[in-house]
């Protein structure tokens, strides 16, 4: 399992497990207003993705990075958002 983040458009950003094993039970421990799409907790097969929003009010900056745990990481794993 290996997750990163690309993005996609605007403010639509896609979560990939670009490794061979699934991800279980991930859940996103940013604050959930800064984020839609993500069912929480939710598994990802081997080479999957799942597409969501970064969502900022206006003036505010986008995050740099999202924290994510799953099973067997119980310590958040910060991910980082491409520049946009």
């Amino acid at each position: 399992m290996d997750l990163r983040i690309e993005w996609v458009s605007g403010r639509l950003f896609r979560l990939i497990n670009s490794g061979d094993a699934p991800a279980v039970n991930i859940s996103c421990v940013t604050p959930h207003e800064l984020v839609r799409g993500l069912q929480d907790p939710f598994d990802m097969d081997a080479r999957d993705a799942y597409e969501f929003h970064v969502v900022t009010a206006m003036g505010t900056q986008t995050p740099t990075s999202l924290a994510f745990t799953w099973d067997g990481q119980d310590e958040p794993v910060r991910l980082l958002l491409p520049v946009i």
